[in-house]
């Protein structure tokens, strides 16, 4: 926690009356261990606030991709951490009883982080699986809250 590296910045909106969502993407998947980040914000006044630490746990499983946040209530990401051929690549959510109730296609994914819009299935257990051209499947329990 004493050497920090600068991952990006984002310039302000400026002057709001409502709430604004900003995001910053780590890209550079570092592998094992857990990683810490923290937010420096300044004002336009040049006055500062830095929120954090916060902690990201990162394991080294078999599977190329990831789905995060899980448990999830809205929107989830999917990291494909591997090298895929995207041509009939498919994502699909299913429950548990293994109807499927969503499916991407990712022909047109160049992007390694896909977002996936979960706030209409009911909470419980799902499945994503990752089906690739060759027929191989990777799948990752997701918990809807």
């Amino acid at each position: 926690g004493s050497n920090w590296e600068v991952l990006g910045t984002t310039a302000a909106a400026g002057h709001s009356t409502i709430n604004l969502d900003y995001e910053m993407k780590d890209k550079d998947i570092r592998g094992l261990g857990t990683i810490y980040y923290r937010l420096l914000q300044v004002d336009q006044d040049g006055l500062s606030k830095q929120f954090g630490p916060v902690s990201v746990a990162c394991s080294d499983d078999i599977s190329n991709w990831i789905v995060f946040p899980n448990p999830a209530n809205g929107e989830v990401t999917i990291l494909l951490k591997g090298q895929y051929d995207l041509k009939s690549t498919v994502i699909s959510v299913t429950e548990i009883s293994g109807k499927i109730v969503k499916q991407l296609n990712l022909t047109e994914e160049k992007d390694p982080y896909i977002k996936m819009d979960v706030s209409d299935l009911t909470p419980g257990v799902y499945l994503i699986r990752l089906v690739t051209p060759d027929s191989n499947v990777e799948t990752v329990r997701l918990i809807k809250q």
